[in-house]
């Protein structure tokens, strides 16, 4: 059996690298419509508006976390973020729709942040 390397995920925040980061899932929703026709059902489909998402969690230091995920949300700022697969990587500008602070005993303290922007494939 042959052995492989395996593409690491990369982040990157408004340029900068984001290193404290468990677990990052990237989604690439075309927002497709479909066209229900009334005496033949699926005609077809129109295409949608797209929206990229990236969810990462992040463990909590106790001087806090590697960015003002909360503060940069509650502002509504723009975030220009990058995120590599292997040799590949999408780069686009959007904003944090949501921050989630979760601990529990014997737990180490995680948030996790759920980004939205433009709709751009990974090139």
């Amino acid at each position: 059996m042959a052995q492989s390397d395996y593409a690491l995920v990369k982040l990157f925040f408004n340029g900068a690298p984001v290193i404290q980061i468990t677990k990052i899932t990237r989604m690439l929703d075309a927002q497709n419509q479909p066209v229900q026709l009334m005496s033949e059902g699926l005609g077809g489909w129109t295409s949608g508006a797209g929206i990229s998402s990236v969810e990462w969690e992040a463990p909590v230091p106790i001087g806090g976390t590697e960015f003002d995920y909360e503060g940069i949300a509650s502002r509504r700022e723009f975030v220009d973020l990058q995120v590599f697969v292997g040799s590949r990587s999408v780069a686009s500008r959007g904003k944090i729709q949501t921050t989630q602070t979760e601990g529990s005993v014997g737990a180490v303290t995680s948030m996790t942040i759920k980004w939205e922007g433009a709709f751009e494939p990974t090139e």
